[in-house]
């Protein structure tokens, strides 16, 4: 596909257009949309584009429309956007070219592969390098690709103190929707980086390494597959933080301390947060198994009589029981009711990400293993959710027994809408949340997660849609009604409607409103009668953090506050993070001043899913260790001839037996400046007894104590792209 030359804008294009659109041939079209998107382009005297990337037939149809608009209005700018959408130069990649198989036992042709593929879209997309319909993760510096957000405009958002947001609209369920995709020029980026980890594993794999050689790239479990997919979904996590950790290096140029001083002050003494109310004698339960968790949210779901409301960071394409849920369960709630709606909202971020891995082995997970093996590492076969789905629940199709090994995700999440679409459009929604912080401009994650049904039933935690393969029996969620319910759902109603800016254009969001603590249906209080309550009488307080720039964590404020007035004992357990420097200080104290007892755990590299934060797990701990010699560190590791250990996902502190923190947030720095969280802060025995019994039963079963701070060498990587630190936090 050789680039050719546009011809210079008609004066009377638009005019003609107005009146007559099919009378306009493309080439003529043509000099309109790149004048808008790539206005220095044009400015130059030979700009060059690929028009074959813009097939004939969308003139009748979606250019016709725009350049109408475009003559009334002479603002091309904005209008031309869906045109553009419509004909991203990722998605004609994405439809064309063969994905890149990806043999763990053949690093050189995987290596070889990735080049070619490099060459392929630098040389056949030559002109369309900057066009994209979402930012990737780069949107602080954009001096060297101007024209990529040509097609976005970032605006403070309504709702949020800190953000700007990127309003794609609302994609409703309709077989023509269009996925936000990123730029060529943004996959050249992440597919350098790629190379460059292939790089160093093929010198590890030629036995060329040395003592230096990082464990991320090293060590792997004999049993684990897929690792050169696994080492392109770390690459990718890595790049999603890239641009935070170099801002904070920069904002922290004498170092992290300052961050520190926003929590304990010069005179060592606590900033206390902002009070909170609880809500008393609340119903919740405690939800740690993915059977239960899939039967209690399509329960509750099929009850609801207005509004279904899902919030996740990721979708997992592998697992049956999200396939299920998408396929199945959502699309037959919507054709059996007219009046329910469902609006989805998922992280943009990690939509991105899933497309850029869409280049690679169809449908091929890390996580993914066969029945048999699945069942003997965690206890659960894929699909064993189905037996346990209530009586009256959708069959579960085909799509939700069966490998989708051959879909990639950009494949599975058109098929998620291409199922809706049937369903009726303004009664299925989706949006992606796509925000950066408002002073520093890099992207912000929204790491929140939950299924929120007519603003009266909540389930939310750590589970994103529902508990993976691998977590199955090792996750936490929290099932709560009514005020805590809406207090919960509060999150996503603020993130859902900061994805919009005009209100005016979406006036259905009015209908089948509901009020929290307002009339509740039949059948959804007969199952809230019923429920299996772990506790009927728990005090719960609900806290949203907005992380930003200057690192202000509300969850992690009100931890801290509770940990300080510690008297016996602190369990703390995370599926991902580290000792933030305020929380080692405050541990401190509480071992060797009070002699309250400190146990925290954590995934090591034998069973996290990412790499990305290990080695600044590894090196707080060593530094907590030295300072709080009685502190009991337990990480995951492999025992005798056994399975590797199950990710431990779950995210919980329980202080004293008495109060417990339970939800999506990870005791990092990274919660602070990069990743929305909700957490539900709970007083309540009965709930601290039963996670301290989760606590004991997963250090015994799956983990070792680190009792000296060199016990933790034997598991820290000594360092690489893929394991990069975030931020200054944890520098030699």
């Amino acid at each position: 596909m050789d680039p050719i030359p546009i011809p210079s804008v008609d004066d009377n294009v638009l005019e003609t257009a107005a009146t007559e659109p099919s009378a306009v041939p493309i080439d003529a079209i043509l000099p309109v949309l790149v004048a808008s998107v790539f206005e220095t382009a044009v400015a130059a005297s030979e700009p060059h584009v690929n028009v074959s990337l813009i097939p004939e037939t969308t003139v009748q149809d979606v250019f016709a429309s725009a350049v109408v608009a475009a003559a009334t209005a002479q603002a091309v700018v904005p209008i031309v956007s869906d045109v553009i959408t419509s004909q991203q130069p990722f998605r004609h990649v994405l439809t064309n070219l063969e994905t890149v198989p990806l043999d763990d036992h053949n690093v050189t042709e995987a290596l070889e592969k990735v080049q070619i593929l490099q060459e392929t879209l630098r040389s056949s997309y030559s002109g369309w390098l900057e066009v994209g319909s979402s930012p990737g993760f780069i949107t602080r510096d954009n001096a060297d690709s101007a024209t990529s957000f040509l097609l976005q405009v970032w605006k403070a958002s309504p709702n949020q103190l800190f953000y700007e947001t990127c309003d794609f609209g609302t994609t409703t369920a309709t077989a023509n929707n269009v996925l936000p995709l990123p730029s060529i020029s943004f996959v050249l980026k992440c597919l350098q980086a790629y190379e460059n980890v292939l790089v160093e594993r093929l010198s590890w794999d030629r036995q060329q390494f040395s003592s230096t050689t990082c464990d991320c790239i090293a060590k792997w479990h004999p049993q684990k597959k897929d690792v050169l997919y696994t080492l392109v979904n770390q690459t990718l996590e890595q790049i999603m933080v890239e641009e935070t950790t170099e801002c904070l290096h920069q904002r922290f140029l004498t170092g992290p301390e300052t961050w520190t001083q926003r929590y304990i002050d010069d005179n060592d003494v606590l900033v206390e947060p902002p009070p909170l109310t609880y809500a008393g004698k609340q119903c919740l339960k405690l939800l740690t198994n993915r059977d239960n968790y899939v039967r209690t949210l399509v329960k509750y779901c099929m009850a609801a009589q207005s509004k279904i409301q899902i919030m996740t960071c990721y979708l997992f394409a592998c697992d049956p029981a999200v396939r299920y849920i998408l396929l199945d369960l959502l699309p037959h709630l919507v054709r059996s009711n007219p009046n329910l709606r469902i609006e989805i909202l998922i992280d943009l971020m990690t939509i991105e990400s899933a497309m850029v891995k869409s280049l690679f082995c169809a449908g091929v997970s890390p996580t993914f293993q066969p029945a048999a093996e699945t069942k003997r590492a965690t206890g659960l076969p894929p699909s064993s959710f189905i037996k346990e789905l209530p009586t009256n629940a959708p069959k579960p199709s085909t799509w939700s027994q069966e490998s989708l090994r051959g879909v990639t995700p950009f494949e599975f999440l058109q098929l998620v809408l291409e199922t809706a679409a049937p369903c009726g459009g303004n009664n299925y929604q989706v949006r992606y949340w796509c925000a950066r912080d408002s002073v520093e401009q890099y992207r912000i994650k929204n790491h929140a997660k939950g299924v929120f049904v007519d603003g009266q039933v909540a389930i939310a935690g750590g589970s994103n849609l529902c508990p993976t393969v691998t977590s199955a029996l090792n996750e936490l969620d929290l099932l709560v009604a009514g005020e805590v319910a809406g207090e919960l759902c509060e999150t996503f109603d603020i993130l859902w409607k900061s994805m919009r800016y005009d209100e005016a254009t979406f006036v259905d969001d009015q209908r089948a409103e509901v009020v929290s603590g307002g009339t509740i249906s039949p059948i959804l209080q007969q199952h809230l009668e019923n429920e299996d309550w772990t506790s009927t009488s728990a005090d719960i307080a609900v806290v949203r953090s907005e992380p930003n720039c200057f690192g202000d964590d509300l969850v992690l404020r009100h931890i801290l506050q509770h940990l300080n007035s510690s008297k016996r004992c602190i369990r703390i357990s995370m599926g991902h993070g580290n000792i933030p420097e305020p929380v080692a200080r405050v541990l401190q104290k509480a071992s060797q001043e009070r002699g309250v007892q400190v146990q925290i755990l954590f995934n090591s590299w034998h069973s996290s899913d990412l790499r990305t934060g290990q080695k600044d797990l590894l090196v707080s701990l060593q530094k907590l260790l030295k300072v709080a010699p009685s502190v009991r560190v337990y990480l995951t590791k492999t025992k005798d001839n056994s399975p590797p250990p199950p990710f431990l996902h779950a995210k919980y502190v329980v202080i004293d037996s008495e109060w417990s923190a339970v939800g999506s947030w990870n005791m990092w720095t990274r919660s602070a400046f990069h990743e929305i969280e909700h957490e539900a802060l709970v007083q309540d025995k009965t709930l601290a007894l039963e996670l301290e019994q989760k606590f004991e039963m997963e250090k015994e079963a799956h983990t070792v104590c680190l009792t000296e701070f060199q016990d933790c060498s034997q598991f820290c990587p000594s360092g690489c792209y893929v394991c990069r630190g975030f931020g200054p936090f944890y520098s030699p």
